[in-house]
């Protein structure tokens, strides 16, 4: 749950392997052969539990939640008309108005689709959008930016696509190019061609050039739309080892056809298509940041964004760089006029000016939760996100689930708890103890005050002018908050086992413990300066955010989804329902009528409350 750095992508890439930990489950290696040697084998010193209550409760099966919005996840495609910006996101679209280009600002997003959208574009009043395996999909899109509910077009693999008019032609990976016509009803097929791959397609006139991966680029004449002929094919690798014959992307610009073999260190081809069913190789750029990413055209000039930064090219037989800007690896870059707006993965979205191309400079930026693993609500509007090395943003929902950012303090990086209440919040910082936040609207929040501990802070929560603190491995750390300003400490609480989420209801604390086989929430009633346990239930698995509202205490388990436990009788509390989270819930808040889940590398999702 607590990376030194936000996750990025698996961390295990074999079929089978061995996880060992030697301190008990605070850290875990890849088992090696040594450690599975007799001669390497030691007896371990027995670790103290307190045996559970009872056996592990049965649980209710998962039930599928309902997703009203998401949060976070990689920028990729966009389209732009007058004042919006279309971005795929993961798998949703949001609309963006970018009157004010320092700072978009959501208006409309998509529920998500089944999968990753690859690309988007606007047509008849509507967006067009391909959902990979999810197929073809038409949104209408009002004046005000506004969305309508997705209409699904087409079903199968659906990826970049090209559109005149009302033809279609759309590309389907592995089962190649399929052509049709666009209407009111929906789309007619037309034709296909289904004897090569085509991952990208660009054209001139009647003829196509279609990227096929490893297959290289063919050649189609389309002048017959029912009846797409394959001409040739322009390259071709001769073996599975020729990754320079590989074609991922291409643009045309006149005469030149630009390719983009992958991965890098490849050369960016340029081919001559004077005669468009013969075309001849003219030049080539030698580079070592490409890998089949898209290029954007602009006034003589190519904007490639690959695998470090974004490249100013001029458009000739051999392009010359002209210019660089930023590092990493970036998506593609959409140009409206003089404006770009440059898809940066998890970074969000670049707003650059483009009117200098051999200086190019960013002017606004957009972005949203990246690795959020904690949240809170302190009303029905207003929603805290720890969002691990970021910071602390503060987002206020509107209509729809739609979320928008009012303040980001970055003073506060790498928050393990956090908890909110009114114009009060509190965040756990491990080492560091507790902070103290201001929300009363009236002045941009601020940290009022903080407080060292003993021992590191895991999580925190508020009760009525108390704070609850889950503080090292063995105890629960109790503050007075009658001048949140000047925090003191009433009591220091041992417990049986290791804190790992509160949730307080008036003099009522919930504690998520860990145990080595089990689970368990305990539930507490702070009186006469201590903790007495009123009940006790024990889990398959752990708990790691907890929430409660009314007798209903809902808890993010990781792996296990989001659960319901119903509290009403403390000394009996029973788990009532459970919700399957795509992946690792790690903290959960109720705003209004929804359930907020922090999903740490994956985002952020709004469901409907159970």
């Amino acid at each position: 749950k607590w990376p030194t750095r936000p996750p990025e992508g698996s961390f295990l890439t074999q079929s089978h392997c061995l996880l060992m930990s030697d301190d008990g489950g605070d850290s875990w290696r890849l088992a090696t052969s040594a450690d599975l040697l007799p001669a390497a084998a030691t007896t371990p010193e027995p670790a103290v539990v307190p045996a559970p209550a009872a056996p592990a409760a049965a649980t209710p099966e998962p039930r599928e939640p309902h997703t009203l919005a998401s949060l976070g996840g990689a920028f990729g495609p966009a389209t732009a008309w007058q004042d919006f910006l279309a971005v795929g996101v993961d798998q949703r679209v949001q609309v963006l108005e970018t009157t004010e280009p320092s700072r978009p600002r959501l208006v409309a997003q998509t529920r998500p689709f089944g999968d990753r959208v690859l690309a988007v574009d606007r047509h008849d009043g509507a967006l067009l959008v391909s959902a990979w395996r999810d197929g073809l999909y038409r949104c209408s899109v009002g004046a005000d930016g506004r969305l309508g509910q997705p209409e699904q077009l087409l079903k199968g693999e659906a990826r970049a696509f090209l559109r005149d008019g009302n033809r279609i032609v759309l590309c389907q990976g592995s089962s190649g190019l399929w052509i049709g016509d666009l209407s009111a009803d929906g789309v007619q097929r037309l034709g296909a061609l289904t004897t090569r791959h085509a991952y990208a397609v660009a054209r001139q006139g009647n003829t196509a050039y279609v990227a096929g991966g490893h297959q290289g680029v063919a050649i189609a004449d389309l002048a017959d739309p029912a009846r797409p002929r394959l001409v040739r094919m322009l390259m071709e690798p001769a073996s599975d080892t020729d990754r320079a014959s590989t074609a991922w992307n291409l643009a045309i610009s006149g005469r030149r056809l630009y390719v983009c073999p992958g991965p890098s260190p490849l050369s960016l081809r340029v081919f001559d298509i004077g005669v468009p069913e013969e075309p001849r190789e003219v030049g080539h750029l030698e580079n070592d940041w490409g890998w089949g990413r898209p290029v954007s055209l602009s006034d003589g000039h190519l904007w490639f964004s690959g695998l470090k930064g974004l490249r100013v090219l001029t458009e000739a037989d051999t392009p010359v760089e002209v210019a660089t800007w930023g590092e990493g690896t970036f998506g593609p870059l959409t140009i409206a006029g003089r404006r770009g707006y440059l898809a940066r993965g998890a970074l969000g979205l670049a707003v650059m000016d483009l009117t200098d191309p051999t200086a190019p400079r960013q002017i606004g930026t957009y972005d949203e939760a990246r690795t959020p693993f904690c949240v809170a609500a302190a009303d029905a509007e207003q929603l805290l996100v720890a969002d691990w090395d970021a910071g602390l943003r503060l987002m206020r929902a509107s209509a729809g689930g739609l979320l928008s950012q009012t303040a980001l303090l970055t003073d506060l990086p790498r928050i393990l708890g956090l908890d909110a209440r009114g114009d009060l919040a509190i965040a756990a910082l491990g080492t560091d103890g507790v902070a103290l936040i201001r929300l009363d609207g009236l002045e941009p929040p601020a940290v009022i005050a903080r407080l060292a501990t003993d021992g590191p802070v895991r999580d925190a929560t508020l009760g009525d002018g108390l704070a609850f603190l889950a503080e090292g491995d063995d105890r629960v750390r109790v503050l007075d908050l009658s001048n949140p300003a000047a925090p003191r400490t009433l009591a220091v609480v041992p417990v049986d086992g290791k804190p790992l989420a509160l949730a307080a209801a008036g003099d009522v604390l919930c504690i998520a413990e860990a145990q080595v086989v089990t689970g368990a929430l305990r539930i507490c009633r702070w009186q006469d300066g201590s903790l007495a346990t009123l009940g006790r239930l024990a889990i398959d698995g752990e708990l790691w955010g907890m929430t409660v509202s009314g007798n209903v205490l809902t808890a993010a388990a990781g792996a296990d989804g989001v659960w319901d436990v119903d509290i009403a009788d403390p000394a009996a509390p029973r788990c009532t329902g459970r919700l399957r989270i795509d992946s690792p819930a790690w903290d959960v808040a109720r705003l209004g009528g929804a359930l907020c889940v922090a999903r740490g590398a994956d985002g952020m999702t709004l469901i409907s409350a159970p």
